[in-house]
């Protein structure tokens, strides 16, 4: 998408004053934009959205001058099912992986919900957003309910908040571990199905009469 800005350039004498001035105001902002996101630091695949706009005005141009503009829309529209397959097939998939993890955040929702009080919390590491603290009933022990972002943009004050308060309990993934730096050297792990792992301070543990999973609801 950055080469077709630079491509664009060297058809600039085929445009009129206005076209021009249309062009190069694109140009201006596809690279600007660029930076700016360059700049925070952060790869959210989504930020390259704010790129469409500017890109799509400079193809414009681009396809413009080409002398059998017909052709080249019967050609697209003919590749375009093989583009339309593809996205469609992204998107079963997608919802099936979604639909699995919606079951599963339901589980342990309902876990923390059994074994925490109305009034105790925890803290969610990972990206399903605030979502779990809403199944399961139960407040975000810090003020940074969705923290996925604050970890790389106020990653200060995210860590410093937890040293501070440190939660009672902990819910995050394997993959996520990583990606925060939280010390579980003082914590102990009670649960782990394979998606999910909680970790819980063992003072907090002590306090309580029934393990995190009831393998006998009978009792």
């Amino acid at each position: 998408m950055l080469l077709l800005g630079i491509f664009s350039l060297f058809l600039i004498r085929l445009y009129n004053r206005k076209e021009l001035f249309i062009h190069s105001i694109s140009n201006i902002l596809l690279y600007t934009t660029f930076l700016s996101l360059v700049a925070t630091g952060n790869t959210y695949a989504h930020y390259i959205l704010l790129l469409y706009p500017s890109i799509l005005t400079i193809l414009i141009y681009i396809l413009k001058p080409i002398k059998y503009q017909k052709l080249v829309f019967v050609i697209i529209l003919l590749i375009s099912p093989i583009f339309i397959k593809n996205s469609l097939d992204h998107s079963a998939l997608h919802h099936k992986i979604q639909k699995l993890k919606t079951g599963k955040i339901k589980q342990i929702s309902s876990y923390l919900e059994n074994y925490l009080e109305p009034n105790e919390t925890f803290l969610y590491l990972g990206n399903y957003h605030t979502i779990i603290y809403l199944y399961s009933k139960r407040k975000a022990s810090n003020i940074y309910a969705y923290n996925y972002m604050l970890k790389d943009i106020i990653p200060h004050k995210f860590y410093q908040t937890i040293a501070d308060f440190p939660p009672n309990l902990i819910v995050t993934h394997t993959e996520y571990i990583p990606q925060y730096y939280i010390n579980y050297s003082k914590y102990q792990q009670i649960y782990y199905d394979g998606y999910f792992i909680v970790y819980a301070l063992p003072s907090f543990i002590s306090t309580k009469n029934r393990q995190f999973v009831n393998n006998n609801p009978l009792n």
